[in-house]
Parts: structure tokens; sequence; C-alpha cells
């Protein structure tokens, strides 16, 4: 999909900004346990911070560590190609749910400085958010980053040509 380094970067926030949104969105009704418009509205603050925190966390760790699970996994040279491709959200959110499930314990959960309470509180939130995370990514991050992102691309590629 990106090419270039900036396809890269949009491409990043892109999902950065759908998987924290669907993520939150998610823990808000977890917490709340009520369907209402006001579900769906996340402070720009949280929104931006949140999504800063997942590309960086992602181009630094998550992404090296997803890479070589995803190689590990399957032999490049023997293996479908597709299966890399369709292997790798998988891998992605396996490396980055943990990661940001730490992130959600220590900035919105609460818990005393017992350490084994803050491990089962984190453990907890890994456990509840893996699977909402791993189905937003694979029906609906990932094929609405795509498709925004080829429309903003072929666009801009079909300009060009003319």
């Amino acid at each position: 999909m990106p090419k270039t380094m900036s396809q890269k970067i949009i491409f990043s926030i892109l999902m950065a900004i759908f998987m924290v949104y669907g993520m939150e969105t998610y823990n808000k009704f977890i917490s709340d346990q009520i369907v209402s418009y006001t579900l769906f509205i996340i402070p720009w603050r949280e929104l931006f911070g949140l999504s800063l925190c997942v590309m960086v966390l992602q181009t630094f760790i998550g992404e090296p560590l997803a890479t070589r699970l995803v190689f590990y996994i399957v032999n490049h040279k023997k293996n479908v190609p597709g299966l890399m491709i369709n292997l790798f959200p998988f891998a992605m959110v396996a490396c980055m749910c943990p990661m940001m499930s730490l992130v959600a314990t220590l900035l919105f959960k609460s818990y005393s400085n017992n350490s084994i309470q803050f491990l089962t509180i984190w453990f907890e939130t890994i456990i509840i958010n893996l699977p909402m995370a791993l189905i937003w990514q694979i029906f609906v991050a990932g094929p609405g980053v795509r498709f925004i992102f080829k429309k903003i691309f072929v666009n801009i590629s079909v300009q060009h040509k003319i």
C-alpha cells in the first residue's frame, strides 16, 4: 500500500485514529453500559494524545515485532505472499494490544500502589480489549483506512498524469 515515507506516515496516522476511536468507543461502552449518542463522542485531546502514543509505539516497537513474528511463522520463500499480508494484522494487534492496554491502565484505571493489583488490572484490560481490537482491525479499521488511502492517493496520481 504505502510506497513512500509520506504515504506511510499518512497511513499510520489514519490507522492510529481509526483504532483509537474504535477502542475508546468500545471501552466507553464497557464502562457506561449504555448505548447513546454520547458514546460516540470522544474528546479531541484524548483522541490526539492516544493516536500519537499509538504511532510512536507502532513505529518503534509494534511494527518491528509484528514483522519478526510474521517472518518467524511464515517462510516467505515457500509460502504464498497473501498469507503474510493477511497474518500481519493479527501480529500487529497481538503486539500493540498489550502495550496500549498498559497505557490505558496507567492513564485511566485506578489502582493503589500495590503492584499485584496493577498487573491484574493490566491483564484484565488486555483480555477485554484483545478480541475487540482484532475484530475492529480486520473488519473496520483495516478496510476503512485502505479505502480512504486509495481514494486519496489514486486521485493524486490521476491528477499528476493529466
